[in-house]
């Protein structure tokens, strides 16, 4: 008859009376698979292997991962329908069968916080991975909030952290960001303990994490291939602005850029028009073309860009992809239509002539 069933760690043992002084039998006893362990924190346990002490009369099951301390578990004992491996004394006396049978939890109190182990992030996710003694891991349920982490780029081009999700039993916490990381960038994270609150960044057992400063990410982010493309061209006044669609997030090259020789701006008007200087916004993934007269609202206007044959100062995003030429491209006139008269000259004074 089971007389006890307690846990501490990885081993689970189960205490029987026996009449007989022969106790138990250590030969012929049920395999692994008759026996069924369950948490109710639904994290799985199973059994690796049984060994039966006789004289002791104890079942001991040796699980695969260490119980927590503060798991209830129980415990179900299902006696094999055919053979003679069963759970039984040295008379051949089988035992009963168990039910959800309670199992005191005997295991150690984790007393030790989670370690930070790792930091990569992959276009819009950043995931830290820690180590964690308990096998129940992390606490999913009370977690630190998106503003208790500062991503940053050495581009300078702003992370924000939209959401914060926690696998428990993976010991992983993956932020997503507001943007994809680029492939080139250099990023680093820094996670400040709330300091009020049980949400906090913690194990299930509810020892908390150490803060994280300037704490370098590995980046994992796939390369840009992707050449920036044509958008749209408009004009107003002496600003003609080109727009590019580009997949990463640090957008044009502000630096390496094509120079005023590039582009060529002409109008049906036969008026000549000259680019005097570019200027790129990264971020905004625009060209801007100063030109050295105003564009009247009734022109209409073509414009011509020739990527330069030797050099890297052409049109190109920040991954160093190369745009490509455009040819008798047709803008959109925004200039503001011209509602101001000719003014007459203000008549001469006669001149007094003396003789």
């Amino acid at each position: 008859m089971l007389s006890s069933a307690t846990v501490s760690g990885h081993d689970l043992v189960l205490t029987y009376t026996e009449a007989s002084s022969l106790g138990l039998d250590a030969i012929n006893t049920a395999p692994a698979a008759a026996f069924a362990v369950s948490s109710a924190s639904g994290v799985a346990i199973t059994v690796e292997s049984v060994t039966v002490s006789a004289t002791a009369k104890t079942v001991t099951l040796h699980l695969n991962r260490a119980v927590d301390s503060g798991e209830a578990v129980t415990l179900n004992y299902t006696r094999p329908a055919t053979g003679n491996d069963v759970l039984q004394d040295a008379a051949g006396n089988d035992a009963a069968n168990l039910t959800n049978q309670a199992v005191t939890n005997n295991s150690a109190a984790d007393t030790t916080a989670p370690v930070f182990g790792s930091a990569t992030v992959s276009g819009r996710n950043l995931v830290l991975t820690y180590t964690e003694a308990s096998s129940l891991g992390l606490d999913a349920t009370h977690t630190a909030p998106a503003t208790a982490y500062a991503v940053s780029s050495a581009s300078g081009v702003a992370i924000s952290v939209e959401n914060v999700t926690v696998n428990a039993t993976a010991k992983t916490v993956t932020l997503h960001l507001s943007r994809d990381v680029d492939s080139t960038e250099v990023v680093s994270l820094n996670y400040t303990r709330p300091e009020t609150g049980n949400d906090v960044l913690q194990d299930a057992a509810g020892n908390d994490a150490a803060n994280l400063t300037n704490q370098v990410v590995t980046n994992g982010s796939a390369a840009d291939t992707t050449a920036p493309v044509f958008g749209s061209a408009a004009v107003s006044g002496r600003n003609l602005v080109l727009t590019y669609t580009e997949a990463s997030s640090l957008g044009l090259d502000a630096v390496h850029t094509a120079p005023t020789t590039a582009f060529a701006v002409s109008s049906v008007s036969g008026l000549a028009i000259t680019v005097e200087s570019v200027t790129v916004n990264a971020t905004a993934k625009t060209v801007t073309l100063l030109l050295n007269r105003g564009v009247d609202s009734t022109e209409v206007v073509s414009l011509g860009y020739t990527r330069p044959a030797t050099g890297n100062d052409v049109l190109q995003d920040a991954a160093g992809n190369d745009a490509a030429n455009l040819t008798n491209q047709a803008v959109t006139n925004n200039s503001a239509a011209d509602t101001t008269a000719p003014c007459s000259a203000a008549p001469r004074s006669p001149e007094t002539i003396w003789y």
